[in-house]
């Protein structure tokens, strides 16, 4: 490399590579125009223009014949790029936006039929300028600098960044403007008739064709056919973004926003946007809806809506199942979940369609997933996508419908049973009646998801309330022969083997209640031989008529609460620990259940713990924010009933530990179901409920958890 005669390898001619190097690119970079707030959009246009004139015109001085060479083209082009800058790529792009935008304003003065909203009738470009309109200078300016570009082989490079960031910015601004927030009508179609009309012109401005004084370089770098396809690459891709921004809205709307998803499901095959869709919407499901603020309801409706959403976004359900991961966890977490879930199935009133899910013609039933791969060979197989579980389990639980989904959040229908026959026990209990008609509908409904064996308790449960319509019939019409002006008591006579454990609250009735009580089973102990009755005298309806100076009123309360009223018969003030001594309950209890007869106005609060029966409803001012509201279950949860069977199996815990000395998880587990006894619905604990439960022993210092083994704590 001799006099330095060779530039990236290829050997020039001295005298013009001193000049390319050393004075034309340098005085081209020197003056390259700056857009400030003193020069107009012209004026930096027609800057633009006459830079690069002066660069080609230096360049072509040495043309030989007219024609330049490739070497020496070359040449030039490497050395005006190497001292590009940053700022001089950004001011390109302004550029090239100004060109679009007076471009669009030309288009917008020349055709009417295009859309009011997204195209004005004047220049802003001018009218911010306060000139006469001056686009049509800038345009042919444009046209000019390109001609330029293509004949030094510079479109490629100076034009290339530019056209995708006008494209880019565009269609997103003109998106924004046409259907942010709005779900329920297609978009894209016409985002596509708006990148014809509007970017695909621009750009043949940008493409331009061979006119006379430019020799244009063998550089096919763009051609409007090369950029239709990359426009609707554009389009689906900021239309994508758009949408996964506002995905959990979409969620919340839909099937109202069906278009939208349909649309999205376009962009989401011309694109690579899936990973955004999936940490987008996990993100917005934990900012939003993964709170302790949020109620569990809220969360299940939005759960159930999502997986309708995304089984239309997704038929094969593996975004559903990334997405909606972290949803599960956290639901899993919530002690009333099971409850909310089972009370939407069986309830039309809630809001959530599960209900309509299990009147399906043809139901799944739960648990059963088809782990095969049989398909696989036919000539519709498809393979699966790169994000999806390969777990052929997990293929099976995509194809699930909701109320499989839904049951699988805890991994086992069992929990769901329990919990199912703890609401419906409340629901028989609270409202003592012995029309079940509705709940005999629902059952036959939850046998053909969950299979006869498992309800076999619940069977029975609604036989006792229709046999105890008949018996409490026969016992009442014996009782009216042997017991005048006696308080009116009705039964549900309840096989205790099959109904869930109720809450153990105790209270003293009065004498007058007790007496008939023990009449009534009296009879039946006659009817039935060897059974009696046991009375959960905390259970119950009972009806009262209260009357005070100004009026009568009827209630519907529980025992408790009918005892204490019945009390201020008797005297008309009550210290809460005389009212505890009585009933034989504690003080949080009396003051819970006296609460409510604060609120409507038939006792008041004399003093601190003091309370006295009210002269009328309308002479005391109910407040009632001191005392808490009585909770309305009357039987265990699923959960606690769980928790009170894995206690039973502690002292078989305890003996393996004692006889081996340390265990796994696994062992242990395998242990109880070969001896412990299964729970009511016929099914025994899994292995995660018998890890939570040896969890809860270490935490209690009664085991200790070491590499895996667990063994009894020294004492």
């Amino acid at each position: 490399m001799e006099n330095g005669d060779f530039y990236f390898g290829i050997q020039y001619d001295p005298v013009y590579k001193a000049k390319v190097l050393d004075e034309y690119c340098p005085d081209f970079w020197d003056h390259f125009p700056t857009w400030d707030d003193a020069s107009s959009s012209l004026q930096v246009s027609q800057n633009v223009v006459e830079s690069f004139k002066k660069f080609y015109e230096c360049i072509m001085s040495h043309a030989s014949n007219g024609t330049l060479s490739r070497q020496d083209l070359m040449l030039a082009r490497a050395a005006l790029l190497l001292d590009e800058t940053k700022a001089s790529k950004q001011f390109m792009i302004e550029y090239f936006t100004l060109t679009f935008k007076c471009h669009k304003n030309a288009l917008s003065l020349q055709s009417e039929d295009l859309d009011d909203d997204a195209e004005n009738d004047s220049c802003d470009i001018c009218l911010e300028e306060a000139t006469s309109c001056c686009c049509g200078d800038i345009i042919s300016h444009f046209k000019e600098l390109n001609g330029y570009l293509r004949s030094l082989g510079l479109l490629q490079y100076i034009a290339s960044p530019s056209v995708a960031a006008v494209v880019y910015n565009q269609t997103k601004e003109y998106l924004e403007l046409l259907c942010k927030d709005e779900f329920q009508k297609h978009y894209l179609e016409d985002g596509m008739n708006w990148a014809e009309k509007m970017l695909l012109s621009w750009l043949k401005l940008v493409v331009g064709q061979q006119t006379d004084g430019f020799k244009i370089d063998n550089d096919d770098f763009m051609s409007v056919e090369t950029w239709r396809p990359k426009l609707e690459y554009f389009l689906c891709k900021v239309y994508a973004e758009l949408r996964i921004l506002q995905l959990f809205e979409i969620i919340v709307e839909f099937p109202e926003s069906l278009p939208a998803i349909e649309d999205l499901k376009e962009c989401l095959e011309k694109t690579e946007t899936r990973k955004l869709l999936t940490s987008s919407l996990k993100e917005a499901f934990t900012n939003r809806l993964l709170q302790p603020a949020v109620n569990t309801s809220d969360i299940l409706t939005q759960y159930i809506s999502t997986i309708r959403a995304l089984r239309a976004l997704e038929p094969s359900g593996v975004i559903l199942e990334n997405v909606c991961q972290p949803l599960r966890e956290y639901l899993r977490t919530r002690d009333d979940t099971i409850r909310c879930i089972i009370t939407n199935l069986t309830d039309q009133d809630s809001g959530t369609d599960l209900s309509e899910e299990l009147i399906a013609s043809e139901p799944i039933p739960v648990d059963v997933v088809d782990h095969s791969d049989s398909e696989s060979d036919g000539e519709d197989w498809m393979p699966e996508a790169v994000d999806a579980n390969i777990d052929f389990s997990s293929k099976g639980q995509r194809m699930a419908d909701i109320i499989s989904m839904l049951v699988n959040i805890y991994g086992s229908k069992d929990l769901f049973v329990s919990e199912y026959r703890s609401l419906l026990a409340d629901r028989i209990l609270s409202s003592f009646s012995y029309d079940v008609s509705n709940e005999r509908r629902y059952l036959e409904l939850l046998k053909r998801r969950f299979g006869e064996s498992h309800l076999h308790f619940c069977d029975t449960m609604l036989k006792d309330v229709q046999d105890s319509q008949r018996m409490n019939r026969h016992i009442k019409d014996k009782l009216a022969e042997k017991l005048d002006d006696a308080v009116d008591v009705n039964a549900l006579i309840l096989s205790a083997v099959y109904w869930p454990p109720f809450k153990d609250d105790q209270v003293t009735l009065p004498d007058s209640v007790k007496s008939v009580m023990e009449s009534y089973t009296k009879e039946f102990e006659t009817l039935k031989g060897m059974r009696t009755l046991n009375w959960l005298e905390a259970l119950g309806d009972v009806e009262l008529d209260i009357e005070l100076e100004d009026g009568s009123k009827t209630f519907n309360v529980n025992p408790v609460q009918a005892t204490i009223i019945m009390l201020f018969e008797e005297k008309e003030c009550w210290e809460i620990s005389e009212l505890c001594s009585e009933l034989d309950i504690s003080a949080n209890a009396v003051r819970t259940r006296i609460g409510y007869w604060m609120s409507q106005g038939v006792i008041i609060e004399r003093s601190p713990d003091t309370f006295q029966a009210a002269t009328s409803y309308s002479s005391v001012v109910k407040e009632t924010s001191f005392y808490e509201v009585d909770d309305d279950s009357l039987a265990s949860s699923a959960q606690n009933q769980r928790d009170e069977e894995l206690q039973t199996y502690w002292s078989y815990v305890v003996g393996m530990l004692t006889n081996i000395g340390t265990l796994p998880l696994e062992r242990i587990h395998s242990m109880l179901k070969m001896f412990a006894v299964t729970g009511p619905a016929g099914s025994q604990c899994t292995a995660d409920d018998v890890k939570q439960f040896l969890d809860a022993k270490v935490k209690a210092g009664e085991l200790q958890f070491s590499n895996g083994l667990y063994k009894l704590s020294k004492t």
